[in-house]
């Protein structure tokens, strides 16, 4: 047998000395989430010395130490050759390893836009020995540099999160081999975006891209497109009243400022056109206030938005899943037909009274 395995990190509550407000129910692990793929501790499954072959390759301690942390993980067994009843022929082990990737791969996407977490320690590959442990053939590099959104240093995996992944993941792995192309759009940008932490400008801009391959099209006659059409889509789909610090995007020892997405979609779209035109961004958003967090008395403008760009792109993409709209984001057509049923074109929000939002100077 061989192994992929995605690691996460499983919530303890800060009477165990973590940062959630609850612990994840370990009892109900292993827990399937797709058949084959479950959640699992994985503690025990490494033999004490099998990351030191990352130190003896030259990636330092550093790199051992985030490996030997990892205690639970999306894990894949599967056959090293499968014989295939429809073509009658074996899957050789490296078409078998490619497509464990892209399951594991998907199931990950589908948790973070549940509950993305901080990420140190990547995919890892390898053999299922007679004893059950599991022996490394390959892995991604740790990066010391991850970083996500503020709100999001101190998230993990609580247990509604995982039994929200059952749900999500069936729906969110057959979209993404469908012809739904402003959705699939929408989740590859969410999640490359993830992973460009480098450069807060760079994220916020995917990001925001994502919310455009959803809510806007390039339409001749210009009526699906612009910053008032698509915070006006945004507020239809997942309500301008919803908070966009719902319980569980802060804990509760973290004074909640109460903003909505009518709040701050307006300043989420200003932001996004000075970094998208090559504007030198505003002093506005380095000096106005964003929150309060516990490291950090009062968080800047830029990163409260970004904290509410993350939630908004995550809520709208799982609104669609739930409410089972994804035909009506498949192309350009099927979204403006949509938005049109719904009066959300740029004449109708005109005549509605609609204006345009005033950025901040």
């Amino acid at each position: 047998m061989k192994y992929a395995l995605y690691p996460i990190k499983i919530a303890r509550g800060q009477n165990r000395g973590g940062w959630e407000d609850e612990d994840f129910d370990i009892s109900l692990l292993p827990l399937e989430i797709v058949a084959g793929i479950t959640i699992e501790d994985v503690s025990q499954a490494f033999a004490e010395d099998e990351f030191e072959i990352a130190k003896a390759s030259g990636l330092g301690t550093r790199v051992v130490k985030e490996l030997q942390r990892i205690s639970h993980a999306i894990t894949y067994r599967f056959p090293q050759n499968e014989f295939d009843p429809i073509t009658k022929t074996f899957i050789v082990d490296s078409v078998q390893a490619n497509r464990s990737v892209e399951k594991i791969r998907e199931i990950a996407v589908s948790l973070r836009l549940i509950r993305p977490t901080q990420q140190y320690a990547g995919l890892l590959q390898g053999d299922v020995l007679s004893n059950g442990k599991f022996r490394i053939q390959s892995f991604e590099t740790p990066d010391p540099h991850a970083d996500v959104p503020m709100n999001q240093r101190l998230f993990s995996i609580r247990t509604q999160d995982a039994k929200d992944l059952q749900f999500y993941a069936p729906l969110l792995i057959d979209a993404m081999h469908k012809p739904y192309w402003k959705f699939r759009m929408a989740v590859q940008l969410y999640e490359a975006a993830h992973f460009q932490y480098r450069d807060w400008k760079v994220q916020f801009f995917l990001w925001s891209s994502a919310l455009e391959a959803l809510y806007t099209t390039q339409s001749k006659d210009g009526q699906n497109s612009g910053s008032k059409v698509a915070s006006e889509r945004i507020k239809s789909l997942i309500g301008g009243s919803t908070s966009i610090y719902p319980p569980g995007e802060l804990l509760k020892s973290i004074p909640n400022p109460g903003y909505s997405v009518n709040d701050v979609i307006g300043e989420i779209y200003c932001l996004r056109n000075h970094i998208a035109h090559g504007d030198k961004v505003p002093d506005y958003y380095f000096a106005a206030p964003g929150r309060d967090d516990i490291n950090t008395p009062l968080l800047k403008r830029w990163q409260m938005l970004t904290e509410a760009l993350s939630f908004i792109v995550r809520r709208s993409i799982l609104t669609i899943l739930k409410d089972g709209l994804l035909n009506d984001f498949a192309d350009a057509s099927t979204s403006e037909a949509y938005f049109l049923s719904k009066g959300l074109t740029k004449n109708a929000l005109t005549k509605a009274g609609i204006k345009n939002f005033t950025c901040p100077a």
